[in-house]
């Protein structure tokens, strides 16, 4: 095992809170027992991780990630995003298949958005050959892969494929997964900030097939609405 895992663990013991591992776990609808860490707090633990040991190859980077992945606690999960994010290295077109391994193996949003907006939107802009990945993933049976090739493009904002996205999203618009359906709103919200008018132009041309969480998540924030 890599010493820092063992570190890492050892530490999110020392710091844990049950108390604060009841509403945690709570709101996440169970899926994996807390220890009751904040985000502040988990990031300072691993901060002090980092300083003391050294992930210096992508295969130690790969190893740590799946091992904490793996992990009986919630935070340990987190933390594997917390790295994953952190060593910019290692964050190549090989990383892809680790990233869909997390997607593929993940249990709620709270362990895919960051890894789809982050982690593998930032390698499509990197590499623009892995918009062959996200049209696999829209007709995958899992859907945080097709979330994920949604949600890929929330930052790229004027470097986005509006043509992908749009086809995307009429790939899934009659889906009534809810997951699904607000990862729609929400992409179409964010893309807005970049162009309002093609969203207001889409979410009024497919009304009668979007759904209702879908165009308000989607004109949250704007000011003209549009009926069905």
């Amino acid at each position: 095992m890599h010493p820092m895992i063992a570190y890492l663990r050892r530490e999110l013991r020392k710091a844990a809170d049950p108390k604060k591992a009841r509403p945690m776990r709570a709101y996440m609808k169970n899926v994996q027992p807390f220890y009751g860490i904040p985000m502040p707090a988990r990031r300072n633990i691993f901060h002090s991780a980092q300083k003391k040991f050294t992930i210096a190859t992508y295969d130690e980077y790969e190893t740590v990630i799946k091992e904490l992945w793996r992990g009986k606690f919630r935070e340990e999960l987190y933390l594997a995003v917390d790295i994953a994010m952190y060593y910019k290295t290692f964050r190549s077109d090989r990383a892809m298949r680790l990233y869909e391994w997390m997607l593929k193996s993940a249990d709620n949003w709270d362990t895919v958005d960051t890894v789809a907006s982050h982690l593998v939107g930032d390698l499509v802009l990197q590499n623009r050959k892995h918009e062959s990945i996200l049209k696999k993933w829209t007709r995958s049976k899992n859907k945080w892969l097709r979330r994920t090739a949604l949600l890929a493009h929330l930052r790229h904002k004027k470097k986005t494929n509006r043509h992908l996205l749009e086809e995307t999203i009429l790939s899934m618009m009659d889906e009534r997964e809810f997951f699904i359906q607000k990862a729609i709103g929400w992409i179409l919200r964010q893309y807005a900030y970049t162009n309002s008018k093609r969203v207001t132009q889409f979410v009024k041309k497919h009304s009668g097939r979007l759904s209702r969480l879908a165009k308000r998540e989607a004109l949250k924030h704007q000011n003209k609405r549009i009926r069905s």
